[in-house]
């Protein structure tokens, strides 16, 4: 067991140092390729990691904003004097009711 294991090492280190042009023919390799390529994939890298922190963070603005402005409705209603139901209807215009 402990002689495959070493067999298994020296051929996948061998593997390695001797075979460096099978690295360049995987597919997602950048080093091959050329600079207009290299661009993209990085554009896209950052694109990709930045979209779900902008769209949490535009999450938690329009939050924020929603409770920004419940309170200061809140704050409007608390201070504003209280009508009874017949003082609220005299206090809408004449045309307002029909």
């Amino acid at each position: 067991m402990r002689l495959a294991r070493a067999a298994l090492g020296a051929g996948v280190s061998a593997a390695i140092l001797f075979l460096p042009r099978a690295g360049m023919a995987c597919a997602v390799c950048t080093a091959g390729r050329d600079d207009e390529s290299n661009a993209a994939f990085l554009v896209s890298t950052i694109f990709l990691s930045l979209l779900p922190l902008v769209a949490l963070g535009t999450f938690v603005y329009v939050l924020w904003r929603r409770f920004q402005k419940l309170e200061q409705s809140r704050e409007g209603s608390s201070h504003s004097p209280r009508l009874s139901p017949q003082g609220a209807a005299a206090a809408e215009p004449s045309g307002a009711g029909s």
